[in-house]
């Protein structure tokens, strides 16, 4: 089987696996960079019109989505990393590593934005 060189070095989410970019790939490095969400949005105005009591079961509802939708995402990734492993060279790079070398990075947000992004982003990555 020849591969597509093209593909050999990319980013690729994990849904690498549905769409069988694992037949054509022979490496995964598994680094946890990326994090996708979909966002519950509503406006502030139409916020504002909802009594009190909707927008606590509103909050609640969302909070309770949110858990279940990370619990049914860990689970997934956790089956398909399985299955990588079965068919795929995978590894872990050493994430501390990469936070050092981009430590840097978080200066500039800290003052452009008050400390508020680089407080939010060294909380996702540990």
């Amino acid at each position: 089987m020849t591969h597509d060189t093209s593909t050999l070095n990319r980013e690729w989410p994990v849904n690498i696996h549905s769409s069988s970019l694992h037949e054509v790939q022979n490496h995964l490095a598994v680094t946890g960079h990326k994090y996708e969400l979909n966002p519950f949005v509503i406006s502030t105005q139409t916020w504002a019109t909802l009594a009190e009591e909707d927008q606590q079961l509103l909050t609640d509802i969302a909070l309770e989505a949110r858990d279940y939708q990370r619990e049914l995402m860990q689970e997934q990734t956790d089956n398909i990393y399985a299955e990588f492993d079965e068919e795929l060279e995978v590894t872990h790079p050493d994430r501390d590593a990469f936070r050092n070398a981009t430590n840097d990075v978080y200066g500039p947000f800290a003052v452009e934005r008050g400390g508020v992004v680089s407080q939010g982003a060294r909380a996702l990555v540990g």
